[in-house]
């Protein structure tokens, strides 16, 4: 398990804040102020520490208390509506104390959206897998989850609505098809191409998980053009019935950009149970 302990390092609300916003995104984290964070860190493979300008000689008193070992730890530093120079100057001092390379962020003045994003960078960095697998190979057990399920849950959303639905779905050439009548979904849909979907094996046991999150830009495809006939005659569907129906059939293409899975079976394989594919 990668934990992360995240210290504010004053009572100012903007970086206690953003501290809590980082806890939830970079997930398995515990947040703390520095005035009640633990000597005992064992239990923690990163640091994350987060401070206004009134915050850094506390959080560097803390360091300087745990050195032994906060210098085995991997080390983040967020400075909240601090001036650059003086930011930095804070850092290198931390960086001196440690003898570890920090990875370091500003964020400027307080923004849940922009604390929200830095959260979800520093959870790339944090979380990042220690034995990775080939993207190669990755893709491979992807397609292999993809062409084993045939039911997802899709996610779409408004800046007001927010919707997820079970569908079918097909798997071709790198990209889901739904084939659908409608419906809600496409209250999100249409105003916004960015959704997501997730697939799962149901399991009573911890040791045999499987399930995968895929980000990805949803358009649709024109009805009975040549993409459209030739998903159908993949499913082996007659687009004379589709034809013939009441209602018109929507078909959904879902182009994935990232995949993010979870499969314990892969530490079996010599890596670790958490991987993630970026497609370019």
């Amino acid at each position: 398990m990668n934990n992360t302990l995240v210290i504010y390092g004053s009572e100012h609300e903007s970086a206690k804040e953003t501290a809590e916003i980082l806890g939830f995104i970079i997930g398995n984290a515990k947040v703390t102020s520095v005035n009640d964070a633990p000597s005992d860190v064992d239990g923690y493979d990163n640091i994350c520490l987060v401070f206004t300008y009134y915050g850094p000689l506390a959080a560097k008193d803390w360091v300087e208390k745990n050195v032994a070992s906060v210098s085995l730890k991997k080390l983040v530093v967020v400075g909240v509506k601090i001036q650059d120079k003086h930011f930095f100057d804070h850092v290198h001092a931390i960086e001196k104390i440690t003898g570890v390379d920090a990875i370091v962020r500003s964020t400027g003045m307080f923004d849940p959206e922009g604390a929200s994003l830095l959260g979800e960078d520093l959870a790339a960095v944090l979380r990042a897998p220690e034995k990775k697998m080939e993207d190669a190979d990755l893709k491979v057990e992807i397609e292999k989850i993809l062409k084993e399920h045939k039911t997802l849950a899709l996610a779409t959303a408004s800046e007001t609505y927010t919707r997820c639905t079970p569908l079918e779905y097909i798997y071709r050439k790198n990209r889901i098809y739904i084939l659908t009548e409608g419906g809600m979904k496409f209250r999100g849909l249409l105003v916004n191409k960015n959704v997501s979907f997730a697939i799962y094996k149901e399991s009573d046991s911890m040791d045999d998980l499987e399930g995968l999150q895929v980000q990805g830009e949803a358009r649709l495809v024109d009805f009975m053009n040549e993409e459209y006939e030739n998903v159908l005659e993949f499913k082996g569907i007659d687009p004379e019935k589709i034809k013939a129906m009441p209602n018109e059939m929507h078909l959904i293409c879902i182009e994935p950009t990232k995949c993010d899975v979870l499969c314990t079976a892969f530490k079996e394989k010599g890596f670790s149970v958490k991987q993630q594919l970026v497609i370019k």
